[in-house]
């Protein structure tokens, strides 16, 4: 197999890991596991993963730009096993940091974390495919400073990250990311 075909697997896989997300979320949805959905805006809002710009063009697009990049190089290089160790490493603590955070009692309740310390089947699928991309952008991340991922593929994966970084402060500037009873 090529690395061009690994890269688009890899791209394929997070599609449908994100879709099966979503299936997951609407399965709590519509059995009442969670409560409804209400809007960015309205007075009580209680945020679905489509509500948010990270989620939807960040994961979608920016992550399967990256994600198609880290299949090339992993492919290319068989998955050495220390940048596949030290990714691992960096997303298994990018989960527990972001976990942990979701369970504050500031944190704004959405349909992964509902409140009360509560993690709903949906935000543990999540926090699984927020781990598999944590990993592969740190496997970019980790190549790139070793002078691995270089010309027209480094171009992509840094447009890649500009397109999450780019959703994450729209959604930090509309409020969404803002704590509960913060100052």
């Amino acid at each position: 197999m090529t690395p061009f075909t690994t890269g688009l697997i890899f791209v394929a896989a997070n599609i449908m890991l994100w879709l099966s997300v979503l299936i997951v979320q609407t399965f709590e949805s519509r059995t009442k596991r969670i409560p409804p959905r209400a809007r960015w805006g309205s007075s009580s809002p209680f945020l679905y993963f489509q509500d948010w710009n990270m989620a939807v063009w960040g994961d979608l697009v920016g992550l399967s730009i990256l994600n198609f990049v880290a299949g090339y190089f992993l492919s290319a290089i068989l998955a050495n096993m220390w940048a596949v160790s030290i990714s691992c490493l960096i997303g298994l603590a990018a989960s527990v940091i972001f976990h942990l955070s979701r369970l504050s009692p500031r944190h704004r309740p959405d349909a992964g974390y509902p409140g009360g310390g509560k993690v709903s089947t949906f935000g543990y699928a999540h926090i699984v495919y927020f781990f598999m991309q944590s990993s592969l952008c740190a496997a970019v991340s980790t190549l790139a400073l070793a002078g691995v991922v270089q010309g027209t593929l480094l171009t992509f994966a840094i447009l890649g990250g500009l397109i999450y970084i780019l959703t994450y402060t729209q959604d930090w500037s509309a409020g969404k990311l803002k704590l509960i009873n913060a100052e």
